[in-house]
């Protein structure tokens, strides 16, 4: 893998990047963070029977750390899945990205499937 040259600066690529997907079944979840969670996926895709939270904590969390979260067709049901406080997902066939800042957790892009 080469280096990338960008306005005359040298950037050395990032030789992996680490990914995990946790499938929250019918469930809220935490996410865990640290070194190896550049990149980790919630997954929701059953029916959601009451209002679920993903929370994003900052203890640990490393900058540049990114979590989507996806809501597929099938996780139907009227409860909204709370993505940290940054957004809900309040229908099916949404999903919402954020990353952490090295002091907080922000929202970088949302949308529909």
């Amino acid at each position: 893998m080469s280096a990338l040259k960008i306005k005359g600066k040298l950037l050395a690529p990032k030789q992996v990047i680490s990914r995990s997907v946790t499938s929250a079944g019918d469930a809220s979840v935490t996410v865990e963070n640290g070194p190896g969670k550049d990149l980790q996926i919630v997954d929701y895709a059953v029916p959601i029977t009451a209002a679920r939270t993903v929370t994003l904590a900052t203890a640990g969390a490393e900058k540049g750390q990114v979590v989507r979260v996806v809501r597929r067709a099938a996780a139907t049901g009227a409860s909204a899945v709370d993505f940290g406080g940054l957004k809900s997902l309040t229908v099916v066939s949404q999903w919402a990205e954020a990353f952490y800042d090295g002091a907080a957790w922000a929202l970088l892009s949302f949308g529909a499937l």
